[in-house]
């Protein structure tokens, strides 16, 4: 499978899955809120408490590549081969996405944003929305549907033993890391905290963890394995942030990028994989090397 062809399927997969959840989650909500199946207007706390659901889903819906859930399915391609998505994959896919949308709420609270995925940023819409003066009304809400966020993730990330410790460990590297961004410390680890190893180590190995069945030692392997390659890639696709936005110039990313470059493809060398899951991974450092958004 190529990369374009990946990055396409998984894209639709996990959307339809996503559509599908936030339809039942917010089904979930009516129920607990009138039982009785009696509809209460919108201005009632309970329209509230719907609508957090839906600015959830609406966050979440409107944009993203979805790169953790590919990551984890390459992860689990490069172990089970061509398998397809069975359904506990796709539903570690679906958590990785709802613990972004709950990681971009609470920073977009953090660095006050305005916009995300073209569109207002969650606090911002419940305190335009009401026309309230206080911000923090806003913030309140915006952290509230965050901690909504991370519930769902929870839900289905926490289910299987075999990727819990990993998920675990992803959620804590990545407060580690925004506070490093938040009292303005090392950049270096918060870019290795919040992106080399939540975006792209944690998903291969999730994604890995959830195809072994037998060997400890093969999946310890492993394991390292996606930490030599996931760690320079995703430094890489920092540095390549960091050009975009205009903090680092062209000669300078260049520079940087091809030692990374060079230290993610030897890991490669190491993997035990079909020849096409190779290619892909090189394909994908690649594209991190030369994409424009």
């Amino acid at each position: 499978m190529k990369l374009e062809e990946a990055m396409r399927m998984v894209k639709r997969e996990v959307e339809a899955e996503l559509a599908r959840f936030f339809a039942g989650k917010r089904k979930e909500a009516e129920r607990l809120l009138h039982p009785r199946g009696v509809p209460q207007a919108q201005h009632h706390p309970g329209g509230g408490v719907l609508e957090l659901v839906d600015q959830v889903a609406d966050m979440t819906m409107r944009g993203g590549k979805r790169m953790r859930p590919l990551l984890c399915f390459v992860g689990h391609e490069a172990v089970k081969g061509k398998s397809g998505m069975p359904e506990y994959l796709l539903y570690a896919m679906v958590g990785l996405e709802l613990f972004q949308t709950f990681a971009l709420i609470h920073d977009d609270i953090m660095d006050q944003d305005k916009e995300r995925r073209g569109g207002p940023t969650i606090h911002r819409y419940f305190n335009e929305k009401l026309k309230v003066k206080n911000e923090k009304w806003g913030e309140s809400m915006g952290i509230l549907a965050g901690d909504l966020a991370l519930m769902w993730a929870d839900e289905l990330m926490g289910a299987r033993d075999d990727i819990r410790s990993l998920y675990q460990k992803m959620k804590e590297e990545v407060v580690y890391g925004q506070m490093l961004d938040v009292i303005g410390g090392s950049k270096e680890k918060a870019d290795e905290l919040k992106t080399a190893w939540y975006s792209v180590v944690r998903p291969l190995q999730i994604g890995s963890s959830l195809a072994f069945k037998d060997s400890l030692s093969e999946r310890l392997s492993l394991l390292k394995t996606w930490e030599q390659y996931g760690v320079p890639a995703g430094k890489l696709f920092q540095l390549r942030d960091d050009m975009l936005d205009g903090e680092l110039s062209e000669e300078a990313f260049n520079k940087a990028a091809k030692p990374l470059e060079k230290k993610a493809l030897a890991a490669l060398v190491l993997l035990d994989t079909s020849d096409d899951m190779r290619q892909l991974l090189v394909d994908f450092v690649t594209f991190v090397q030369n994409r424009q958004s």
